[in-house]
């Protein structure tokens, strides 16, 4: 799945990947790859808030997601110990986290004017929206 949010030229990819290793427990063989990539003329910090859900559409895990500074062309991977998820959405809920802030070319924007082009392993919820179930992070 890919989806284009945001007005801006300057643009994030942020890739979303769920691992399984097998012969492992849920808990000890999974892990969500989080990869950002700076796809701009201009430096990039930001967070992303990423909540994954089950298939009854409820919550299973929250992350919020740094990237660290990242100059043009470069990218930042976080790996994360998760729940099986058959959903995940970036979410635009945490006043902490874009579309409401971000920081690029070392100035703060709020709200974040940056593109965020995003690709997932697993699919976005039916509706494309999550429950409002807060913003809990790992």
């Amino acid at each position: 799945m890919n989806s284009a949010l945001g007005p801006s030229s300057d643009i994030l990819e942020l890739s979303i990947t769920q691992v399984f290793f097998p012969g492992m427990s849920e808990k000890t063989g999974c892990r969500m790859q989080i990869t950002a990539q700076n796809r701009s003329a201009s430096s990039i910090n930001m967070r992303a808030l990423v909540n994954t859900f089950d298939g009854a559409k409820e919550a299973v895990d929250s992350w919020l997601v740094p990237t660290g500074e990242l100059k043009p062309g470069e990218e930042v991977l976080r790996i994360y110990s998760c729940r099986t998820a058959h959903a995940a959405v970036v979410s635009e809920a945490s006043p902490y986290a874009w579309p409401q802030t971000c920081v690029i070319g070392g100035v703060v924007a709020s709200p974040c004017p940056l593109s965020l082009h995003v690709s997932m392993s697993i699919a976005a919820p039916p509706g494309g929206k999550e429950k409002e179930k807060g913003e809990g992070h790992h």
